[in-house]
């Protein structure tokens, strides 16, 4: 990777974007942070495209040119190659480049296609194995990795040595959950894009927003129903910490801390469940999702004759089946993330105690191999790595760019550009609904914590973590992200309007605005300014 880990220099031809990746990954990652996640999900990734029969063997390693890989690091930021997506999207069945781009990155640019069937004999031998067995595969992965996680963090490693083993050992399982989450997001990909093109003729539109909501099965509404459990006294919140601790802030970066370390934000949310008014509550809202699910599914098989109503029936089914398996497999590498943070936390206290390093949070500033190797100018190595991480903290990137990006310098808020009362900024509608109510601005989890019931929350970018706070807000608005994010999926769950793709929402908007929020037009408009906090 060079002497700097978190840089690439790249081809200008190359295109990038941080959308739908940044919120794996958010913000500046450390060194250690990206060394775990690269090379697991690019070769993941890359396994199960090959499984599927849409790659060749040989593309299954890593390229040794970086404008060839899915995934790169620029000032420290993860970055998603969307021209390579692309084409893996021309070369899977039943899609084009374009279709997959816009429904995994939210747009689609005016580029010619290059479909081909070149692959189609691999694909028709591979793909429907894949189809039959993912569900099993990815659930049992899930439950195996539980136990892991359970038993890995109930210990600590006793050396270094020791929690360098179970840092690599987080990192492989972590590929192989990879495989499976990719082969899971791409099926439920291919029957929601089915689903829309047979349903197209009727003219019904969000047929795959409405269908796929009031499901109940997400796993992170494992975690919402616990806390309203935990805040009616029929679950101790100990329990609720044993189950989704290794959930937290920035629950991508291994240097932050999960709620196995600090539980306090769970006990904040308890008791902010604990006010939440009868049609609040979750059961509740799920309720109503399960009987919109319902109508929509009864309106669009109205809709349909003949072969189209059978193929519609099949088609609900399949993708009700399959798009909530995309959060199994998050569920899954989450823990295996969180294992890689217990070792890695284990490994910096033991190099602090032989005075090695100064401070534990040093030992995110070394890359895995590093650690496992120790070199020798440890003190040297950290010093510089120390001063580029804050430098690459006062940078950001644009949404997209050719080649290397043009760093945008992060200026402090001084009360500068904000929006206008009248003002109607425009994303995407990624959850349906309607709502007007005080806006949150949160640029972290923290702040988000600190909603009101009806809030309209503007972030950056959300993780499953956040679904903690779902249940209190009015809606919610995303800067980043797309139609298959994290924010559209839970929120479409859980009956919230959400917008996603509005650019510097959280440095233009201001906490305290009455707004309204239109996913149906995909729109934010700031009704009223004065107030504001």
């Amino acid at each position: 990777m060079g002497t700097d880990p978190l840089h690439t220099e790249v081809p200008a031809s190359t295109t990038w974007t941080t959308v739908n990746v940044a919120e794996a990954m958010p913000g500046v990652l450390t060194p250690m942070t990206w060394t775990f996640w690269y090379p697991a999900i690019e070769r993941g990734a890359r396994r199960s495209y090959y499984e599927q029969g849409i790659f060749p063997r040989s593309m299954t390693a890593i390229p040794t040119d970086p404008a060839d890989r899915f995934q790169a690091v620029f000032f420290g930021r993860a970055a998603l190659n969307p021209d390579l997506a692309r084409r893996m999207g021309d070369l899977a069945p039943g899609t084009t480049g374009a279709e997959a781009e816009q429904r995994v990155l939210g747009f689609a640019r005016d580029l010619p296609g290059e479909s081909t069937n070149r692959r189609a004999p691999f694909v028709a031998a591979r793909l429907p194995v894949q189809v039959a067995t993912i569900s099993r595969r990815i659930h049992r992965r899930l439950d195996d990795t539980r136990a892991w996680w359970s038993s890995s963090t109930a210990t600590t490693p006793a050396s270094v040595p020791v929690a360098v083993a179970l840092l690599l050992e987080a990192r492989r399982r972590f590929e192989e959950i990879i495989v499976e989450h990719t082969t899971a997001t791409i099926v439920g990909l291919l029957f929601a894009e089915a689903l829309e093109k047979l349903a197209a003729p009727t003219g019904i539109t969000d047929v795959v927003d409405r269908t796929t909501t009031g499901l109940g099965d997400l796993e992170e509404l494992a975690m919402v129903r616990d806390l309203q459990a935990a805040a009616d006294g029929r679950l101790a919140l100990p329990f609720v910490v044993a189950r989704h601790g290794f959930h937290g802030p920035d629950e991508g970066q291994l240097q932050s801390p999960s709620w196995r370390q600090d539980p306090t934000p769970l006990k904040r949310m308890v008791d902010r469940y604990a006010g939440l008014d009868a049609d609040r509550r979750p059961d509740a809202v799920l309720a109503r999702q399960r009987a919109a699910q319902c109508g929509a599914t009864t309106e669009l098989l109205g809709a349909l004759e003949g072969w189209r109503r059978a193929a519609g029936r099949f088609l609900l089914a399949r993708t009700a089946a399959t798009v909530p398996l995309r959060e199994v497999g998050k569920t899954a590498f989450l823990m295996a993330l969180d294992v890689g943070r217990h070792a890695a936390v284990a490994a910096g206290e033991r190099l602090v105690a032989d005075t090695r390093l100064d401070r534990l949070e040093d030992v995110f500033l070394l890359t895995v191999d590093e650690l496992a190797a120790l070199p020798a100018d440890l003190d040297a190595l950290v010093t510089e790595r120390r001063a580029r991480q804050d430098r690459y903290e006062r940078l950001d990137l644009p949404r997209i760019w050719q080649g290397v990006p043009e760093a945008i310098e992060v200026v402090a808020d001084d009360g500068g550009e904000v929006v206008a009362g009248g003002v109607v900024l425009t994303g995407e509608g990624a959850a349906p609904g309607a709502v007007e109510g005080r806006l949150l601005v949160a640029p972290d989890l923290a702040t988000a914590f600190d909603a009101e019931p009806g809030d309209i929350v503007a972030c950056r970018t959300t993780d499953p973590s956040w679904a903690a706070v779902f249940p209190v807000l009015g809606g919610i608005v995303v800067e980043v992200g797309s139609h298959t994010s994290h924010a559209a999926i839970v929120a479409r769950e859980l009956g919230l309007p959400c917008v996603v793709g509005i650019d510097r929402i959280t440095e233009r908007l201001r906490t305290g605005m009455l707004v309204r929020l239109d996913a149906g037009a995909g729109t934010l408009e700031v009704l009223q300014t004065e107030g504001v906090g």
